[in-house]
């Protein structure tokens, strides 16, 4: 996945701020529809690889090193 800048205006007017809020929250809500089931599954796969990237971490510690 690639990263792309975008700039945002950040001095908006209070209605504008509003509005790009509800714009925010509606977008939330949209893709948590079309596409909760899978972000969770890929959310819960990076916590399943994280948990085991620590568990050899702790094996590794728990190894004795030989100087």
């Amino acid at each position: 996945m690639s990263w792309k800048v975008i700039r945002l205006n950040t001095w908006w007017s209070a209605e504008e701020a509003c509005a790009m809020l509800s714009f925010i929250d509606e977008l939330r809500d949209q893709l948590w529809e079309t596409h909760g089931d899978r972000i969770t599954a890929y959310r819960l796969a990076e916590l399943d690889a994280q948990k085991a990237d620590d568990a050899q971490g702790k094996l590794d510690l728990e190894v004795p090193l030989d100087f």
